[in-house]
Protein backbone atom coordinates (compact mmCIF):
# COMPACT_ATOMS: atom_id res chain seq x y z
CA UNK A 1 0.00 0.00 0.00
CA UNK A 2 2.81 2.44 0.85
CA UNK A 3 4.40 1.88 -2.58
CA UNK A 4 1.15 2.89 -4.28
CA UNK A 5 0.99 6.12 -2.25
CA UNK A 6 4.58 7.00 -3.20
CA UNK A 7 3.91 6.26 -6.87
CA UNK A 8 0.81 8.44 -6.83
CA UNK A 9 2.69 11.32 -5.15
CA UNK A 10 5.54 11.09 -7.67
CA UNK A 11 3.08 10.97 -10.56
CA UNK A 12 1.24 14.01 -9.17
CA UNK A 13 4.51 15.94 -8.81
CA UNK A 14 5.50 15.14 -12.40
CA UNK A 15 2.07 16.19 -13.65
CA UNK A 16 2.34 19.55 -11.86
CA UNK A 17 5.82 20.16 -13.28
CA UNK A 18 4.64 19.27 -16.78
CA UNK A 19 1.94 21.93 -16.51
CA UNK A 20 3.94 24.67 -14.76
CA UNK A 21 7.39 24.33 -16.37
CA UNK A 22 6.38 25.07 -19.99
CA UNK A 23 4.48 28.18 -18.91
CA UNK A 24 7.52 29.60 -17.16
CA UNK A 25 9.86 28.68 -20.00
CA UNK A 26 7.63 30.31 -22.60
CA UNK A 27 7.21 33.59 -20.75
CA UNK A 28 8.73 36.20 -23.06
CA UNK A 29 11.19 38.64 -21.63
CA UNK A 30 13.23 41.23 -23.52
CA UNK A 31 15.28 43.87 -21.75
CA UNK A 32 17.55 46.55 -23.15
CA UNK A 33 20.60 46.66 -20.88
CA UNK A 34 21.31 50.40 -21.11
CA UNK A 35 24.68 50.32 -22.87
CA UNK A 36 23.50 51.84 -26.15
CA UNK A 37 20.13 53.34 -25.15
CA UNK A 38 18.20 53.80 -21.89
CA UNK A 39 17.65 50.54 -19.98
CA UNK A 40 14.09 49.26 -20.25
CA UNK A 41 11.87 46.20 -20.55
CA UNK A 42 9.91 45.76 -23.76
CA UNK A 43 6.22 44.87 -23.67
CA UNK A 44 4.68 42.46 -26.20
CA UNK A 45 3.12 40.46 -27.64
CA UNK A 46 4.58 42.18 -30.73
CA UNK A 47 8.04 43.59 -30.09
CA UNK A 48 9.49 46.33 -32.28
CA UNK A 49 13.23 46.81 -31.88
CA UNK A 50 14.17 49.85 -33.90
CA UNK A 51 17.07 52.22 -34.35
CA UNK A 52 16.07 54.15 -31.23
CA UNK A 53 16.92 51.12 -29.04
CA UNK A 54 20.44 50.74 -30.37
CA UNK A 55 23.28 52.63 -31.98
CA UNK A 56 23.83 53.06 -35.69
CA UNK A 57 27.42 53.30 -36.95
CA UNK A 58 27.55 53.79 -40.69
CA UNK A 59 25.24 51.19 -42.21
CA UNK A 60 25.48 48.91 -39.14
CA UNK A 61 22.95 48.86 -36.30
CA UNK A 62 23.99 47.54 -32.87
CA UNK A 63 21.73 46.55 -29.96
CA UNK A 64 22.62 45.39 -26.47
CA UNK A 65 20.16 43.19 -24.56
CA UNK A 66 20.06 42.12 -20.94
CA UNK A 67 17.63 39.28 -21.65
CA UNK A 68 16.13 38.07 -24.89
CA UNK A 69 13.64 35.21 -24.88
CA UNK A 70 10.57 34.68 -27.03
CA UNK A 71 8.16 31.80 -27.36
CA UNK A 72 7.47 30.41 -30.80
CA UNK A 73 4.06 32.13 -30.89
CA UNK A 74 5.41 35.70 -30.64
CA UNK A 75 6.65 38.09 -33.31
CA UNK A 76 9.68 40.33 -33.49
CA UNK A 77 9.58 43.27 -35.93
CA UNK A 78 12.67 45.06 -37.09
Amino acid sequence: MAKHVIVIKVFAAIAVLAIVAPQRASTPHITIDGRLSPAQSLVGPIYTIGVNLGKQVGSNLFHSFGQFSLSNTLWLNR
